[in-house]
């Protein structure tokens, strides 16, 4: 037998998948009985416009055949939903079951839940009739509908069939994750760290709940002060998850990382699967370093032409100090704390100071040593 042959052997049996078709009235059964997961934390990713949530009630309406969905069960037997968010989300919102977490007004309470108004839907290319059309008179909708759909097109909904990808709960957590991580990568819209996220709830639920819980502390939220655009995209999640990987690596690990993003996979996936033994340490890192570094608002700003501090959040300021003050203080390592001569410093080093437009492995091979060098330069 080949080598190859003994690698495709060894890692089909890592993975178990099984698959069968299913109806989406059963599917929506199962997701109000709470066999069925979305996670409230995937709501931000829940992002098509109604003209691509109309083309697809479309699609079933007329019986175009509907992409696959994967699903991972757990130890109980529940199925979490981790491909095919936006074709589950819009079926169960046009439905009027679609429950998240409550971010406006427009949602009405149900326990710790909100169910979100349903779509009225709107014009499309084979059934231009579509528009205005709600599921039925009896749920809450976002606008008013000039027509529901009859008894004869709900059960032809409710009958057509999507095929079933389930991921075993035995299945190698790791391989898992990594398969996860390739479905949610090939062709997705979604940034790095939207993947990630729904990747390491299949994980650890914990672990992301922490994430967010971190993502929202007073003193990296103001420090930060990134847009909504940027957070509605993750990106001050992905900026916990990168502090934690950088303080916890040596400058020899940094400058031999060649590709960043995978390290920040592997590191998130890691951190998943021994969340309940990292948790304290990682929880504690981080406050001191944000408590620590509030005392100057600057520090992740460019310092312009020797006379001001621009008001834009710099990424690689903040890799230099947060991540260059987290490795101090998890390795017990005196460190600097003027921070206002520190960030000018950095950003007259001829090392630093003309980083924007660095590929992100070189920018952190130069700005994370550089901010460790500084912090430790009058104590050595």
């Amino acid at each position: 037998m080949s080598n190859l042959e003994e690698e495709i052997i060894k890692a089909r049996r890592k993975i178990h998948t099984e698959s069968y078709p299913m109806s989406i009235g059963e599917l929506k059964n199962m997701y109000d009985e709470g066999d069925l997961i979305i996670s409230p934390n995937y709501q931000r990713l829940f992002r098509w416009k109604l003209h691509q949530k109309s083309e697809f009630i479309e699609s079933i309406l007329i019986g175009i055949p509907i992409p696959s969905i994967f699903v991972a069960a757990d130890e109980d037997g529940r199925w979490e939903l981790v491909d095919g968010l936006q074709r589950m989300s819009t079926l169960l919102e046009f439905m009027g079951v679609l429950k998240l977490e409550n971010t406006d007004n427009s949602m009405s309470d149900e326990g710790s839940l909100k169910t979100v108004e349903a779509s009225v839907l709107g014009k499309t290319e084979y059934l231009p009739s579509l528009e205005g059309t709600a599921w039925s008179d009896d749920i809450a909708v976002k606008s008013s509908p000039s027509g529901y759909l009859t008894d004869a097109q709900r059960r032809r909904i409710k009958r057509a069939k999507i095929d079933i990808q389930i991921v075993a709960q035995e299945s190698d957590v790791e391989t898992k994750y990594d398969l996860f991580r390739r479905i949610n990568s090939n062709g997705s819209s979604l940034t790095a760290q939207e993947i990630r996220s729904v990747i390491l709830a299949g994980v650890s639920p914990d672990l992301i709940n922490w994430i967010s819980s971190k993502a929202k502390n007073v003193n990296f939220v103001n420090l930060l002060n990134l847009t909504d655009t940027l957070i509605s995209q993750k990106y001050d999640e992905e900026l916990v998850l990168r502090f934690l990987m950088l303080s916890s690596m040596s400058d020899e690990e940094i400058m031999k990382t060649s590709d960043f993003t995978k390290a920040l996979d592997d590191f998130s996936r890691e951190f998943a699967l021994n969340f309940e033994l990292k948790k304290e340490k990682y929880d504690s890192i981080f406050e001191d370093t944000f408590e620590k570094l509030s005392a100057f608002s600057d520090i992740f700003h460019p310092w312009e032409n020797n006379t001001r501090y621009k008001s834009r959040f710099t990424l690689s300021a903040f890799e230099a100090f947060a991540a260059g003050v987290g490795f101090c203080i998890s390795n017990k390592i005196p460190y600097r704390d003027n921070f206002e001569d520190l960030s000018k410093e950095f950003w007259n080093d001829p090392r630093t100071s003309k980083t924007a437009g660095f590929a992100s492995e070189a920018r952190i091979r130069r700005a994370v040593p550089v901010g460790r060098e500084l912090l430790r330069k009058s104590l050595d």
